[in-house]
């Protein structure tokens, strides 16, 4: 990565916390907010800010920065969404260095 710019096919994923209080995830699963994007997303219209669904299993964890992103290949994204405003980063604390 130069420059906050993944290289090859890659981009990075916040992953958001899961708004449904029946579910015992923390997580929204395969849901979550581009953080670091590159020229071929931008291309299309995803930057960074765009809520997209994901596909199962594709997603690598990694600590950038002292945030928990998710790493994946671009063509395993499968959705946009409309960006509702009430979604919220799920960064736990372990993942923030001091």
């Amino acid at each position: 990565m130069y420059n906050l710019k993944p290289h090859l096919d890659y981009c990075f994923i916040k992953p958001i916390k899961n708004q449904d209080l029946l579910e015992a995830r923390k997580e929204q699963p395969n849901v979550g907010i581009v953080k670091y994007t590159n020229n071929t997303l931008e291309a299309l219209g995803i930057t960074p800010g765009t809520l997209i669904t994901f596909t199962p299993n594709s997603e690598f964890e990694f600590i950038i920065e002292g945030e928990r992103l998710y790493c994946m290949k671009l063509n395993d994204i499968a959705l946009t969404h409309e960006y509702q405003g009430n979604e919220k980063e799920n960064n736990p604390s372990w993942a923030k260095s001091n």
